[in-house]
Protein backbone atom coordinates (compact mmCIF):
# COMPACT_ATOMS: atom_id res chain seq x y z
CA UNK A 1 0.00 0.00 0.00
CA UNK A 2 1.11 3.55 -0.68
CA UNK A 3 2.99 2.60 -3.87
CA UNK A 4 2.08 4.14 -7.19
CA UNK A 5 1.02 2.24 -10.30
CA UNK A 6 0.13 3.07 -13.90
CA UNK A 7 -3.32 2.27 -15.27
CA UNK A 8 -3.02 -0.26 -18.10
CA UNK A 9 -6.77 -0.84 -18.57
CA UNK A 10 -9.42 1.74 -17.58
CA UNK A 11 -10.17 1.44 -13.85
CA UNK A 12 -13.70 1.78 -12.49
CA UNK A 13 -15.47 0.51 -9.38
CA UNK A 14 -16.14 -2.76 -11.23
CA UNK A 15 -13.00 -3.54 -13.27
CA UNK A 16 -9.58 -2.44 -14.46
CA UNK A 17 -5.86 -3.21 -14.46
CA UNK A 18 -2.78 -1.43 -13.16
CA UNK A 19 0.93 -2.10 -13.63
CA UNK A 20 3.35 -1.92 -10.70
CA UNK A 21 6.83 -2.51 -12.07
CA UNK A 22 6.53 -5.68 -14.16
CA UNK A 23 3.42 -6.94 -12.32
CA UNK A 24 -0.19 -6.53 -13.50
CA UNK A 25 -2.92 -6.27 -10.86
CA UNK A 26 -6.69 -6.21 -11.11
CA UNK A 27 -7.78 -2.83 -9.83
CA UNK A 28 -10.90 -1.03 -8.63
CA UNK A 29 -11.70 2.47 -7.40
CA UNK A 30 -12.96 2.90 -3.86
CA UNK A 31 -15.47 5.58 -4.82
CA UNK A 32 -18.35 4.54 -7.10
CA UNK A 33 -18.45 6.62 -10.28
CA UNK A 34 -14.72 7.44 -10.15
CA UNK A 35 -12.64 6.30 -13.15
CA UNK A 36 -8.98 6.39 -14.20
CA UNK A 37 -7.90 6.21 -17.83
CA UNK A 38 -4.97 4.32 -19.34
CA UNK A 39 -1.65 6.01 -18.51
CA UNK A 40 -2.87 7.67 -15.32
CA UNK A 41 -0.62 7.25 -12.28
CA UNK A 42 -2.61 6.14 -9.23
CA UNK A 43 -1.81 5.29 -5.61
CA UNK A 44 -2.56 1.87 -4.11
CA UNK A 45 -4.68 2.47 -1.00
CA UNK A 46 -5.78 -1.08 -0.18
CA UNK A 47 -5.17 -4.63 -1.36
CA UNK A 48 -7.73 -7.40 -0.93
CA UNK A 49 -6.51 -10.69 -2.35
CA UNK A 50 -5.75 -10.16 -6.05
CA UNK A 51 -7.43 -6.72 -6.24
CA UNK A 52 -5.70 -3.37 -5.67
CA UNK A 53 -7.96 -0.46 -4.72
CA UNK A 54 -6.63 2.84 -6.06
CA UNK A 55 -7.03 6.60 -5.71
CA UNK A 56 -5.38 9.77 -7.07
CA UNK A 57 -1.57 9.66 -6.76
Amino acid sequence: MGRTAEVSERVTGQSGQVRMGHDEWSARTQIEGETYEVGTVVRIVQIEGPIAYVSHA
